[in-house]
């Protein structure tokens, strides 16, 4: 447990609950965790009920509120996805991180939400309490609603959906690579030696993933053509500099990586009479061990020529989550929830928002990026606890001032190339090599470990 230590009591009660475990809410319940002197975990199946009857006790209550027993890290995926990590490398297991936290967890999913009377709306019309509340819910992937998206493609959002979605279609690839039986499935063996894989969205997302899969589809009997779609005809990460441009450039065509510009995606079809074929992509049936993912073809705004695939990653960026709408909080044009430099809601001083789903107002060009969400976490949990604080305080000369988040005008990016190596950038310099995937490995393994029980 993280309150093993000498803690503070308050004399209120207080409710504090975070919905969705992303990079910013995890660290938000390990500061507050260390911190505060809290109540105690409930650990019946009648949590709900046992909330709304301890609403009388004193003490700081923590409770987390996700869809997904487990987090994945952003940064690590592409590593995951060429089988550098396992799985479970990339996760954080929130279940055993909250019982170490002495935090509550409730597996639910935040349908909508009530801020006047301080309620939470989860499925089947489950109500929970919060005096100061922080959404971290991520965003979805940009693109959805183009004609066949959602049908025929694998989003990189939900990256839970996103590797299991992987894991099959490697899983088809091994039994037509292991397969020696009947004539027909022979012939489709002998079909299959041209693999095509197509990632469309070329920014820092779409390019690691593009080397994740030269790297984990490089079978000894299969041609691995991949392609790397771009909708700007602007240079890669131009907006990092020339060097990392030049480095990118260089690595994709080391890795026989096509690169196409400037195409606008217009729909994604199935070809003509495989239709069955198509539709096994978005399936979750768990004993077809043979799922098909071939005949896909893209068509673009501005060329007539398809791109025919078996397989479609769609890396185009972020989207804000629908069940935004229904939080009765201030949104941006775009539909995120609107913040202050605080990282609290415009209309409400106990809510805050972070990481994907929310919008600095003042920092309106701030991008979708892992490492924002991981830098606002501490203040998020600095100014929760100075809420609470002042709470516990009558002379309101002697509250203390919330802390004011400044997003960096620049932040180091690594790309993992998959193959032993990665590129950095930082400002407008860039290098590359093993050094430098070992540095990312570094950074990116003591995050982690920072919400691994086993070594906390």
């Amino acid at each position: 447990m993280g309150n093993n230590q000498s803690h503070i009591k308050v004399k209120k009660n207080v409710d504090v609950v975070m919905v969705g475990g992303g990079h910013s809410n995890v660290q938000v319940i390990k500061e507050i965790s260390e911190k505060f002197e809290l109540l105690d975990r409930i650990e019946t199946e009648d949590i709900y009920e046992k909330l709304r009857c301890n609403s009388d006790i004193n003490g700081v209550r923590l409770t987390l509120i996700s869809d997904h027993d487990t987090s994945f890290y952003s940064g690590m995926l592409p590593g995951c996805i060429a089988k550098q990590y396992d799985n479970e490398d990339i996760q954080i297991n929130l279940v055993e991180f909250c019982k170490w936290a002495n935090c509550n967890f409730i597996r639910q999913k935040m349908v909508g939400l009530d801020p006047k009377n301080q309620l939470i709306i989860c499925e089947n019309d489950f109500k929970i309490h919060y005096d100061y509340l922080s959404i971290d819910i991520g965003s979805t992937t940009r693109g959805l609603d183009i004609p066949g998206v959602e049908e025929y493609t694998i989003p990189t959002r939900p990256i839970a959906t996103l590797i299991e979605k992987i894991d099959k279609f490697e899983k088809e690839l091994n039994f037509l690579e292991n397969n020696n039986g009947k004539e027909n499935e022979q012939k489709e063996k002998n079909e299959r030696k041209n693999l095509k894989i197509c990632v469309v969205g070329a920014g820092a997302a779409g390019i690691e993933l593009s080397f994740a899969f030269r790297s984990r589809f490089s079978f000894q009997n299969l041609k691995n053509e991949i392609v790397l779609i771009n909708g700007s005809k602007k240079p890669l990460m131009d907006n990092r500099g020339k060097s990392l441009t030049n480095n990118i450039e260089e690595k994709l065509k080391e890795n026989n990586i096509t690169f196409l510009s400037d195409l606008k995606v217009k729909s994604i079809q199935c070809k003509d009479n495989q239709q069955d074929d198509c539709n096994n992509i978005n399936q979750n049936d768990d004993d077809n061990d043979k799922e098909n993912y071939r005949y896909l073809s893209i068509q673009f705004e501005n060329r007539e020529e398809n791109e025919d695939c078996d397989l479609i990653l769609f890396a185009t960026g972020a989207a804000p989550p629908s069940v935004i709408k229904n939080l009765n909080l201030d949104m941006s044009e775009s539909g995120y929830i609107n913040v202050r430099d605080t990282l609290q809601t415009i209309d409400y001083d106990n809510i805050f928002a972070c990481g994907d789903c929310c919008h600095l107002v003042n920092f309106p060009d701030t991008p979708k990026a892992g490492v924002y969400a991981v830098r606002e976490g501490p203040f998020v949990s600095k100014n929760i606890i100075t809420l609470i604080l002042n709470n516990e305080i009558d002379n309101e000369k002697n509250k203390s001032k919330l802390e004011d988040y400044k997003p960096q005008d620049s932040f180091l990016a690594i790309l993992n190339t998959c193959d032993g190596d990665a590129i950095s950038s930082w400002k407008s310099t860039s290098f590359k090599g093993k050094w430098v995937f070992n540095w990312k490995n570094y950074l990116d393994t003591s995050f982690m470990d920072n919400f691994n029980v086993n070594k906390l």
